[in-house]
């Protein structure tokens, strides 16, 4: 799919410069790959925790399996009568779960894909789970056991080594609504989190007997997605335009709301070894947060230890809204919670405190993901949002936010953080990180070279609602029935380039003064994305005095700039190529020689600084050859020093001795 023209670099400098922190430098060199249509909605995504890192997709009845080395789908599973949900990777990536609307609850062995269509189609278990769709599926962190939830409200947990349909344990009437998110800890095989469209996010501890949760937290919005962050210790909850991060060893307390989305978030994942929060949404953005579960439309996120008999958990939290997805962080200490436009993170300790709610979304955050060793937590949502938040304890901070295309519905990552998938719409987007060349080890010189790395711009307010009168009535909001394509803001030059004019476009940077004396980065910028199209030397041809003068008076002034230097230095040698064999008017031929004493200028400084430097390293080495004098050579030509005293008399007197008469001292003391 062929890509939209994207707008010339900037080659920011000064204060702008500083408002970049490398979190942006490090999420920018996140590039779309690929995209891949799918049959119907994507339902949900999952990376491999290890090598070579696969990513599975579901949509309507496909369940598809990507390698994102070469972005190209190696299996594919479609004998399914009814659509699957809730794809789910095994810790050791070997085995991968996927849930349904039939109620059953499927394992595939991924263990020997290398090709397309290696893979055995046919399932290694099949569980008849529930009576109703499910759409959630976790492994335990011992990937021995396995915990499914279901639009009716019930989780059950399975023995994976058992054949038989029989669980170990079963939660009747855990949520009052679809449970539509889980996560599991990552340090306990018994501790797992449940998140509903009742609002209610919930720890659980499978060892506890009954239905009460470890911790609950309201989220105040329909959950689509939770995270546990920070070893377990925070609960990230995405619900409506927010994510809402708990402090789960205080019981839940809210730690912080993001609210960076302006239409629901619809997923969330962590990044960057759990430090960063990667959140999606309907806005067609993709946030990153600083951070440095499952969920359930009755609003209510549960904590359960499926150790304990009974249907209680350990922890059981009210969002507020619908919860979308759920995660442990911080070794499961905190539960997050995701329903409608917030994300909840919860204090499972102290059981179920709130510790903070993220409002970065717009509009409802429909998934959740860890990334960065789960130091960073990933949301989505339906303003089209990809957020990313810190979870190290940088206050939950809003890192960096992707805008997609169309509203987000899943969201995961690479371990590594060096892919990232997410579901919008019937489309499948994949992202890999480029590498960092040796100019982009530091922001400044990333810039000095033309990285592109433009401070993201405030994120623009919602558009007003549109308003219909007929005659003789009154006026009705009104929901547009097709949706505009976003318009891409472009400048003169921009518009130029894009339509492949690079003679027009020269001849307007240094016909107006604005440009080429005012403006250096733009002209900069411009020659740049004209050497990357071979096309200098047909921009530089067949120039008038009246554009000539302007550009050698611009490389007089800037050629020797440092961040200017690599492509200034390519448009002098061009043109130069051009008009050695031209008959250049007799007013040019003096600003040629200027440019020519420039050139001198600067080869001279260059020969004086090596003379100074080769100077200043005699000096080096022949002081780090002399030593130190010794300590009794100290006073050898001087001797010892002694400083006696001086008696001052306040008094008048004569000296009958010597016979000397010394000088009067006046002085008015008072005794």
């Amino acid at each position: 799919m062929a890509q939209p023209y994207r707008r010339l670099p900037r080659l920011q400098s000064g204060k702008r410069e500083k408002l970049l922190s490398e979190d942006v430098l490090y999420w920018k060199r996140m590039k779309q790959l690929a995209i891949f249509q799918e049959p119907g909605n994507m339902t949900s995504t999952s990376f491999s925790p290890v090598e070579p890192y696969y990513v599975a997709s579901t949509s309507s009845v496909r369940l598809s399996v990507f390698d994102t080395l070469i972005c190209e789908p190696i299996s594919v599973y479609s004998r399914f009568k009814e659509a699957v949900f809730g794809a789910m990777f095994r810790n050791d990536g070997k085995l991968l779960a996927v849930g349904g609307r039939e109620g059953k609850v499927r394992l595939f062995d991924v263990q020997k894909q290398g090709s397309a269509g290696s893979a055995p189609k046919t399932p290694l278990r099949v569980y008849k789970a529930h009576s109703s769709s499910v759409y959630t599926v976790v492994f335990s962190c011992s990937g021995k056991e396995i915990v499914t939830m279901a639009s009716d409200g019930s989780i059950k947990i399975f023995d994976i080594s058992e054949t038989k349909s029989v669980p170990l344990r079963i939660i009747e009437e855990a949520h009052k609504d679809r449970v539509r998110c889980g996560a599991a800890s990552s340090i306990s095989s018994h501790i797992f989190v449940s998140g509903s469209y009742d609002h209610l996010a919930k720890v659980w501890d499978a060892r506890e007997e009954g239905n009460k949760p470890l911790v609950c937290v309201d989220h105040g919005a329909p959950i689509e997605a939770v995270l546990l962050l920070r070893g377990d210790a925070v609960l990230a909850t995405a619900g409506g335009t927010t994510i809402k991060l708990w402090d789960i060893a205080s019981g839940g307390r809210l730690l912080h709301t993001l609210q960076n989305h302006h239409k629901s978030v619809t997923c969330m994942c962590l990044a960057t070894n759990g430090t960063r929060l990667l959140s999606g949404g309907l806005d067609k953005k993709v946030n990153v947060f600083h951070t440095d579960g499952a969920g359930s439309y009755d609003h209510l996120a549960k904590v359960w230890d499926a150790r304990e008999e009974g249907n209680k958990p350990l922890v059981c939290v009210d969002h507020g809204a619908p919860i979308e997805a759920v995660l442990l962080l911080r070794g499961d200490a905190v539960l997050a919670t995701a329903g409608g436009t917030t994300i909840k993170l919860w204090d499972i300790a102290s059981g179920g405190r709130l510790l903070h709610t993220l409002q970065n979304h717009h509009k409802s955050v429909t998934c959740m993901c860890l990334a960065t060793n789960g130091t960073r937590l990933l949301s989505g949502g339906l303003d089209k949002k990809v957020n990313v938040f810190h979870t190290d304890g940088a206050g939950y901070a809003l890192i960096h936010s992707f805008s997609m295309p169309a509203p987000v519905y899943t969201l995961a990552i690479s371990g590594d953080d060096q892919c990232m998938a997410v579901g919008m719409g019937n489309l499948l987007a994949i992202f890999r990180r480029d590498i960092a060349t040796k100019h982009e080890e530091t922001i400044r010189e990333a810039k000095a070279v033309g990285a592109g790395l433009e401070y993201s711009q405030k994120i623009p307010v919602a558009a007003p609602t549109p308003e219909q009168r007929q005659r003789g009535g009154v006026k009705r909001e009104v929901e547009l029935t097709a949706p505009l394509a976003p318009k891409l803001p472009l400048g003169k030059i921009d518009i130029l380039l894009r339509q492949y004019k690079h003679w027009k476009a020269v001849d307007v940077l240094f016909r107006n003064r604005h440009y080429w004396e005012y403006n250096p980065d733009m002209v900069v910028a411009a020659f740049m994305e004209i050497y990357g199209r071979k096309a200098l030397p047909f921009a530089l041809a067949g120039r008038d005095a009246e554009t000539l003068r302007p550009l050698l008076l611009f490389l007089c002034r800037y050629l020797f700039k440092s961040n200017y230097f690599r492509t200034l230095a390519i448009v002098a040698s061009t043109l130069l190529e051009v008009y050695a064999e031209e008959q250049v008017d007799a007013n040019l031929v003096k600003y040629f020689h200027k440019l020519n004493d420039a050139i001198g200028r600067e080869l001279d400084l260059q020969k004086t600084l090596q003379q100074t430097i080769g100077a200043l390293e005699v000096l080096f080495a022949s002081s780090a050859n002399q030593t130190e004098p010794k300590k009794s050579d100290e006073n050898e030509f001087f001797g010892e020093i002694i400083i006696l005293p001086i008696t001052l008399s306040m008094k008048q007197q004569l000296n009958d001795d010597s016979g000397v008469e010394t000088m009067p001292i006046t002085a008015d003391v008072d005794t």
